[in-house]
């Protein structure tokens, strides 16, 4: 879902815009009159604050999408890692139980699985990889503790290469998902930055002008919060009047 720091952001910038819409006759008549500001003039300006705080607000939401796409874009790779992690966990636990009842302690320990099975993938990863590593250069004892069994190298080896490989493969896609949502986390950073730029100058223009014609409840209400970057201070002053202490903006 949408980021509540974008979202709260639009409904300011909706009210802002709405509000340089609504009031931007009044404004050019009475500012005309005092202090003598041309009607053309006050609606050039009007409506190029307007344009920018509208294009900022929309590139702002587009890098929200882009950033929530590209963290969803992820699961596949998350589900391909637990449930390898599972298989290759699973297959280690079984390896350690299988050499150990048949060849003794000492076994366990020449696979380096004399320590238990982490939890997390990568250390999961790197453990495979070291054990299929000795695994390649172990001879099993000639004599078992159990008679006529045969300790097949080659199944083993496939039953830990196999989901070490799924794994391996899904931690490398994640990594490369992390960069990329790393990256338009930043660009989105970046949008509600220069948004926060665009809504300040319209907000105080607009709040100036208001204040200038007489109208200061509105003016009061469509100026920037000094508390909260992007929003009024009538959209914060709602969002918090059924706390305890509500945010007073003066």
């Amino acid at each position: 879902m949408p980021s509540k720091l974008v979202t709260d952001r639009g409904k300011s910038g909706t009210l802002v815009l709405a509000s340089i819409g609504d009031n931007k006759p009044r404004l050019m008549e009475k500012l005309s009159i005092w202090p003598g500001i041309p009607p053309e003039a006050t609606a050039a300006v009007l409506d190029a604050v307007a344009a920018q705080l509208e294009n900022a607000d929309g590139a702002m939401v587009a890098a929200d999408r882009a950033n929530l796409a590209e963290q969803d874009d992820d699961a596949p790779f998350r589900l391909q890692r637990d449930e390898a992690r599972q298989e290759l966990a699973d297959a280690l636990g079984s390896l350690r139980d299988t050499v150990g009842f048949v060849y003794g302690d000492q076994a366990p320990k020449r696979l380096g699985l004399d320590v238990p099975t982490p939890m997390d993938s990568a250390a999961v990863h790197s453990l495979a990889g070291d054990v299929l590593g000795r695994l390649a250069h172990w001879t099993p004892p000639a004599n078992g503790e159990v008679v006529g069994f045969t300790f097949d190298k080659a199944i083993w080896t496939a039953k830990l290469s196999t989901p070490a490989e799924k794994l391996g493969s899904a931690l490398t896609s994640l990594a490369k998902e992390k960069r990329e949502a790393e990256f338009t986390l930043v660009e989105k950073n970046r949008a509600i930055a220069e948004h926060d730029r665009a809504f300040g100058f319209a907000a105080n223009l607009l709040s100036t002008m208001l204040e200038v014609v007489g109208d200061h409840e509105l003016a009061r209400r469509v100026r920037p919060s000094r508390k909260r970057p992007g929003q009024t201070a009538g959209e914060v002053a709602e969002a918090t009047t059924t706390t305890e202490a509500p945010v007073s903006e003066p």
